[in-house]
């Protein structure tokens, strides 16, 4: 039951298709599957065809091309701040 939450056995990967095709696992700009707890995802109404990604370890990704591949965002969080793990994102206009 532990291992569930242990991050040791953490595989999480995000994956897209096209239409009805099939489902495809997608890695480019993405970390390693191994090792990576699972991702928070959202959009914003304003971008169409971009999608953002939070892992839960606060690595927040960029996907300009409906999620084929993903950049890291550098994001400076403020000092002092701290979360135990994401569970939530917004996206929202400036």
């Amino acid at each position: 039951p532990q291992q569930a939450h242990d991050e040791r056995f953490a595989d999480a990967a995000i994956y897209r298709r096209a239409g009805e095709g099939p489902w495809q696992e997608v890695r480019e700009g993405l970390p390693d599957p191994a090792g990576t707890r699972a991702y928070v995802l959202a959009a914003n109404d304003a971008e169409p065809g971009i999608f953002y990604a939070a892992s839960r370890d606060r690595d927040i990704y960029r996907s300009p091309d409906a999620g084929l591949s993903w950049e890291r965002l550098d994001v400076a969080w403020p000092d002092g701040f701290h979360v135990a793990e994401v569970r939530g994102l917004v996206v929202a206009d400036e």
